[in-house]
């Protein structure tokens, strides 16, 4: 049996981390108690929670900007994420090559 996961994008003081969890309100509590300031930015509930978290990390891949999850992303990479993350048809150009 297949199951739904979240994948997520947190922003935290200027970066960004997307991560995937089964249970996203007991991942929001663990980090909440290490980092109050961490605020979720767009999640979504699907079956291919891995594989959409695995390309996003893979696009933005040169943003990485501490331990290898934290990404400094600027307002349009956060609006792709957000695409991305609701299913809407991505465009070639929008794309990294």
């Amino acid at each position: 049996m297949v199951k739904n996961g979240y994948v997520y994008l947190l922003e935290c003081r200027g970066l960004h981390k997307v991560g995937v969890t089964i249970n996203i309100n007991s991942r929001m509590n663990s980090y909440r108690t290490q980092n109050p300031f961490i605020n979720i930015i767009a999640q979504r509930l699907t079956v291919y929670y891995k594989d959409i978290e695995r390309f996003v990390v893979r696009e933005f891949s040169s943003k990485v900007a501490y331990n290898k999850e934290w990404f400094r992303l600027n307002a349009k990479d956060v609006e792709f994420i957000k695409k991305v993350f609701s299913g809407a048809p991505i465009e070639e150009e929008e794309v990294s090559k």
